[in-house]
């Protein structure tokens, strides 16, 4: 995916100057995981995962910073570069200027800082394998294809990641040695210390923790299910995954990932395990005769979007996979679905999912083009779950609430599918600016679901009105009871914030990103809705909806700004184009300024047809 720049705040001192900012620690711009192992044990017993993670990962060297010692060393204070063999003593490495970047060999007389993003962890070791000349160079020539690669790393390369790994794990001769490092732990931050180095790895290092979650770390929840059956999932908290695992948790941090659950007390054999990945898990039973679900995802993602869930459910097939019919017409690719729930739903999810599911793949895939990933596994999950939907890479969480007899909550399935490709194939490269995935989402929801209900054009056009009047009420609502800074769909207003101040100790933030408020608001919901919708009535539907379909084609796999976003449409629809729109112009007076724009004024009359004066009658009884 795109490096996008950086568009957070600092703060100064290494301390959070709001409670409500969310803590970005990581140095992802010194070092980058680009793949990791993860080994999970569950235990409902205890309400914990026992856990570790093998971090495969590749540093930069920072030229500017480093600085001539001697002749033969350099002391690169906030370079970090390469790593020692452990046992080994410290020898001078010949210097190559003219070499690249990644075939230099740099000596550091201080330790190395990995910093990682994680909260309500407790991490008990952190080691540091070694690598032979072989391992570092293949290493390094398979990592260094992460930094070009836009969608997905070839399988082979995964595979060559994997047999390193298992290669340590089966290493019982001592030969290769897995050295302690040392380690340190704040609130929101595991930093792990690298040893100096005296030999050149080719800036690559593996490094494992061993930890365990807490039964009160928010990334989870330990539940029961609507039969009362014990799980647990991801529940897509502010925090995101940092309870559940240590990672570089920022949106241009991609990874690569091969996990595997071990269900420990929970052995029973209708148990299963969900989980973020391209294909169905492979499942074999450990020496103890325990059974592990493992899975591995090719495609590069941020670490926020992996989720999983522990559960005792059942499972139906919704889409089966075919050859497409046509190969030219992304619509007829069937994209294989799977429903999972608690026995006392599946009959009614069945029959509605069943009937949805297929013409909302042929729909979204007409508008916004090919399903980009493999597959689709839906889980309805317990009452608890605190949304309608969650949307994650070939995983959808669904609340229950949304089955009803008429499908009229379907719509919000409709949402969920379209954060495939806005949120999770494409997504702002600030998370601030949510409305680029929110917003479209809301905005595309109703035409979609409109389209799967194959309504006729006067009934589609009421229901819209409709819909998008009583969105308006509680748009203003919002903005009445919302403070004003969290109005802004751009908080940053675009302008980057870099994070380096010289000898100064900085963190970077997320402004408000832990405000609990926001896990209550709608406002970039509804103000991305009406942005796109007063785009939509200058250029037309069709043309408009052409031109977003261009965008998303265009940007698979990568990470857009707000600016970003309406410079292309603008730029690529004549009809906006020649409207005397601005990107200036719509940054002020949408997403730079709090309130609800004076655009939608044209919104507040009351819809016209059949239906709006059928609703009104009601509410007037």
């Amino acid at each position: 995916m795109a490096q996008p720049q950086d568009c957070v705040l600092p703060i100064t001192g290494g301390q959070n100057d709001s409670e409500n900012d969310l803590p970005l620690s990581s140095n992802f711009k010194h070092v980058k995981v680009r793949h990791f192992v993860m080994e999970l044990k569950c235990s409902f017993q205890e309400k914990r995962f026992d856990g570790s993670i093998v971090l495969f990962c590749q540093f930069s060297p920072n030229h500017s910073e480093a600085k001539v010692a001697d002749e033969s060393i350099i002391d690169s204070k906030d370079s970090d570069s390469c790593f020692s063999h452990a046992n080994t003593p410290d020898k001078e490495c010949e210097i190559n200027l003219n070499q690249q970047p990644f075939n230099e060999c740099l000596l550091s007389r201080k330790h190395h800082e990995v910093c990682l993003d994680c909260h309500s962890l407790d991490v008990s070791a952190c080691f540091k394998y070694t690598l032979s000349e072989n391992e570092s160079v293949n290493l390094s020539a398979i990592l260094s294809k992460y930094a070009s690669a836009n969608l997905q790393i070839p399988a082979i390369d995964l595979q060559s990641l994997k047999k390193i790994h298992n290669d340590f794990k089966r290493d019982t001769s001592g030969s290769r040695a897995k050295m302690a490092v040392d380690f340190s732990m704040d609130t929101h931050c595991l930093k792990v210390a690298l040893p100096k180095s005296s030999h050149c790895d080719h800036h690559v290092a593996v490094i494992e923790i061993q930890f365990k979650t807490q039964a009160a770390g928010p990334s989870l929840m330990w539940t029961f299910d609507q039969c009362q059956r014990e799980c647990v999932f991801t529940i897509g908290h502010q925090l995101n995954n940092r309870s559940l695992f240590p990672a570089q948790d920022m949106p241009e941090a991609m990874v690569t990932w091969h996990s595997s659950v071990t269900l420990g007390d929970a052995t029973s054999e209708e148990y299963t395990v969900l989980m973020t990945a391209e294909s169905n898990p492979y499942i074999y039973q450990d020496v103890n005769g325990a059974k592990v679900f493992e899975h591995f995802s090719s495609f590069l993602m941020p670490a926020s979007t992996f989720a999983l869930a522990v559960g005792c459910w059942q499972c139906l097939e919704l889409c089966r996979s075919e050859p497409s019919a046509n190969l030219l017409d992304p619509s007829s690719h069937i994209v294989p679905c799977r429903l999972f729930g608690p026995e006392s739903l599946m009959e009614s999810a069945r029959s509605q999912l069943s009937w949805y599911m297929p013409r909302c793949f042929e729909r979204v895939q007409h508008s916004l083009g090919r399903y980009p990933l493999p597959r689709l596994d839906i889980l309805i999950v317990p009452a608890c779950f605190n949304s309608l939907g969650m949307a994650c890479p070939c995983l959808m969480f669904l609340s229950q609430s949304v089955l009803c007899r008429d499908i009229s909550m379907f719509a919000r399935v409709s949402h969920e599918l379209c954060h495939t490709w806005l949120g999770i194939m494409t997504g702002p490269s600030d998370w601030t600016e949510e409305w680029l995935t929110e917003g479209v989402c809301c905005y595309l929801e109703d035409i979609l679901h409109a389209s799967v209900m194959e309504w006729t054009e006067e009934e589609t056009q009421e229901r819209l009105e409709l819909r998008t009047c009583l969105k308006l009420r509680l748009l203003e609502a919002e903005v009445e009871h919302t403070p004003p800074d969290l109005q802004t769909l751009r908080p940053n207003k675009g302008e980057p914030v870099s994070a380096d101040k010289g000898k100064e100790e900085v963190t970077c933030c997320v402004k408000n990103g832990m405000n609990s408020e926001k896990t209550l608001m709608q406002v970039h919901y509804l103000k991305g809705f009406f942005l796109l919708k007063h785009l939509e009535q200058v250029a037309g539907r069709s043309k408009f909806l052409k031109v977003l379909k261009d965008f998303i084609t265009d940007h698979l796999g990568m990470l857009f700004s707000s600016q970003e976003f309406l410079e292309y449409l603008l730029q690529n629809c004549q009809e906006l184009r020649c409207s005397g729109l601005t990107v200036a112009q719509l940054c002020r007076d949408w997403l730079d300024a709090p309130g609800i724009p004076q655009s939608l004024v044209k919104y507040k009359d009351r819809p016209q047809g059949k239906l709006a004066q059928h609703v009104h009658d009601l509410v007037s009884d």
